[in-house]
């Protein structure tokens, strides 16, 4: 008969190789029952579900006879009514009790398992008391008892150390991304503009952080002055209003001596907002005359106008306008 070996580790039961077979991996849930098994090429090889006492509910493959729990130790025994070894007892899936009367009979139930509650709580050493477990998560699991060995009878020692090493390539590059974005975020909050590939994207970002200072509002949050309406006259007579010679891009205007910091901002905000207005009444005008299809024109000068807002926004970003 081929020679079984399991590897576990923290006395959890992480996988199997059986004497001529490729190596099994243990895919457990929250409970800790397996419920898929992968060898070394990451095919699956067998899967399982449990009804809440751990009876069989489907499976595919060859199961391993760790199933319901077994990470903790539950172990298959083809015994009817006393299908599944917890250490000390065993237990019973069809009738959803312990076997044998419990120690502590009559201050506990008799042969409840878990407190009736299968399906958060377990009972690693089958020495509970009928009216209690051990909640997972596996922080929580109790020491074992005094010289009580850790891993289930017949399996061989913890062979953690014969697992391989990952070495912390993904946390050391979290670390230094995290280092240049600090780096970066200071230079920007300096200078205003971009001072990396991290910063690309926090032009855009950095406008919603450092915005709102000395009781500026954010251009994105400015009220708008469109009127919903479902009249198509109406929807129309807005878009005349908002975007006849108002909607004028950012990229045009040239900052004057006269203007002081604050006024230039606040002239750049002022467009955006305009423009933001007119492309809003734009989409309401789609919408209610056109049943929802852009056409080609306006198609074009809806994306005129995102131009512009995009200048705005860039222009206020360069005038540093959301620094304090």
């Amino acid at each position: 008969m081929a020679v079984t070996n399991y590897y576990s580790v923290r006395g959890e039961i992480i996988g199997e190789h059986t004497a001529g077979q490729s190596r099994l991996d243990y895919l457990p849930d929250g409970l800790g029952s397996v419920i898929a098994t992968i060898d070394q090429t990451l095919t699956v090889k067998s899967t399982a579900r449990f009804k809440p006492y751990g009876a069989d509910l489907a499976t595919t493959g060859t199961v391993t006879s760790f199933g319901w729990a077994g990470v903790s130790g539950y172990r298959r025994t083809s015994r009817p009514h006393a299908d599944i070894y917890i250490r000390a007892r065993t237990d019973s899936t069809s009738d959803g009790r312990w076997i044998s009367l419990d120690p502590l009979w009559p201050n506990t139930s008799a042969y409840l398992y878990a407190g009736a509650n299968p399906i958060r709580v377990i009972d690693y050493f089958g020495l509970q008391s009928g009216n209690e477990g051990t909640v997972c998560p596996p922080e929580q699991r109790p020491a074992a008892p005094p010289n009580y060995d850790q891993a289930p009878r017949g399996l061989p020692n913890d062979r953690s150390s014969d697992l391989p090493t990952v070495p912390p390539t993904c946390s050391t590059c979290i670390i230094v991304m995290g280092a240049i974005a600090c780096v970066e975020m200071c230079i920007y909050n300096q200078t205003g503009r971009a001072a990396g590939p991290c910063t690309g994207l926090g032009v855009f970002l950095g406008t919603c952080l450092f915005s709102g200072h000395e009781g500026k509002e954010h251009p994105l949050r400015r009220p708008s002055r469109v009127v919903e309406t479902n009249d198509c006259l109406k929807a129309k007579s807005q878009v005349t209003q908002l975007c006849k010679g108002q909607a004028r891009s950012c990229s045009k205007l040239k900052r004057s001596k006269l203007y002081t910091d604050e006024q230039w901002c606040q002239l750049l905000k002022e467009y955006y907002n305009r423009q933001s207005d007119c492309l809003k009444a734009r989409k309401q005008v789609t919408r209610v005359c056109y049943g929802g299809i852009t056409d080609q024109t306006h198609a074009g000068q809806e994306a005129e106008i995102r131009a512009g807002r995009k200048a705005c926004l860039q222009a206020m970003v360069d005038s540093r306008c959301f620094l304090p």
